[in-house]
C-alpha cells in the first residue's frame, strides 16, 4: 500500500521510529487501512526469565502494532494519536524466536480505532492477543 507522503513521515519517524520501536528492532512487513504486520526480531535484552520475551516487551509490540494499524488509514489532516485502551490475554510463551503482530481494524471512525492484534511465532503458534483502542487529536 502506498501511504500519503506524511502518513510515511509518521508511520517511518514517529511510529516505527520512535526510540522504543528501533530499540526492540520492530519493521514494517505490509500496511494497509485494514491490516498491518510488524515483526519484531529475538534479542536477548528482551528477556524476563531463560530466554523467554518479557510480557512487558510483547505488550509494547502489540501497542505499536495497533498504532502502525492506526497510522495506516488515517486521513492527512490528523495531528496525531494515543493509546485510550488496551487489554491483552497472553497465550503461550515466546521462547527465543522472532515475533509477527498483524493488527486488523475492528471498526475506523472519524477520532477513535479498535484494533485487534494477534502476536504469532514463526511457526504461527499464537503468543498473544490484544484489543487496542486509539484516539486522534
Amino acid at each position: 500500500m502506498e501511504l500519503s507522503p506524511r502518513m510515511r513521515h509518521m508511520m517511518d519517524e514517529v511510529t516505527l521510529g520512535s526510540p522504543v520501536a528501533r530499540a526492540l528492532g520492530i519493521t514494517l512487513v505490509s500496511a494497509s487501512p485494514e491490516r498491518t504486520i510488524l515483526r519484531m526480531p529475538f534479542q536477548p535484552a528482551n528477556i524476563t526469565f531463560e530466554d523467554a520475551v518479557h510480557g512487558g516487551v510483547i505488550a509494547t509490540f502489540i501497542d505499536i502494532a495497533a498504532a502502525a494499524g492506526f497510522v495506516a488509514g488515517a486521513p492527512d489532516d490528523m495531528a496525531g494519536g494515543v493509546t485510550s485502551n488496551m487489554s491483552i490475554s497472553y497465550l503461550s510463551a515466546a521462547r527465543g524466536v522472532d515475533l509477527l503482530a498483524e493488527a486488523h481494524v475492528l471498526r475506523r471512525g472519524k477520532r477513535q480505532i479498535a484494533t485487534d492484534v494477534t502476536v504469532t511465532d514463526p511457526s504461527g503458534r499464537l503468543i498473544a492477543k490484544g484489543l487496542v483502542t486509539n484516539r486522534s487529536f
